[in-house]
């Protein structure tokens, strides 16, 4: 059985300036690279892993952060942290997921989402709300 995660959100309407510094975090990143070129231990071994690209979206230029099989959503967090924190410090980004298998069995469905400022990554799964629900209310419940 293969399970997938899927998502396509956009930072809209970059500047050149903005551009240029996304394709070099994801350059350096990818040769194992901070920003500033200086060589960093990261946990990813493959970066990045997940869908980028600078695209045209109403007449302006844009990230476009994707998947239609897998990634990791914390790469995505992260870059986009850094991203806002160096150009748009009051910004933020958000953005949802699916994640399904190939094979329909029962509970294999789940998917969450991320909100990020350039002082917090909030990350929500919705199967661990579900839990929790259920958690909270068999303790309400029970005899």
């Amino acid at each position: 059985m293969k399970t997938y995660v899927q998502f396509s959100q956009v930072i809209p309407s970059l500047t050149d300036r903005e551009v240029a510094w996304l394709m070099k975090y994801v350059e350096h990143r990818h040769r194992g690279l901070d920003i500033e070129g200086n060589e960093h231990d990261f946990d990813d071994e493959l970066f990045p892993n997940f869908g980028f690209q600078i695209m045209q979206q109403d007449k302006a230029q844009c990230a476009w952060f994707y998947s239609s099989q897998n990634a990791d959503i914390g790469q995505v967090a992260e870059m986009v942290q850094e991203f806002l924190q160096t150009h748009r410090p009051t910004g933020h980004f958000s953005l949802t997921w699916a994640e399904y298998a190939d094979e329909l069995k029962p509970e294999q469905f789940d998917g969450g989402a991320i909100f990020v400022t350039g002082e917090d990554i909030k990350m929500f799964h919705a199967g661990e709300w579900a839990r929790e629900q259920e958690a909270q209310f068999g303790a309400v419940h029970s005899s």
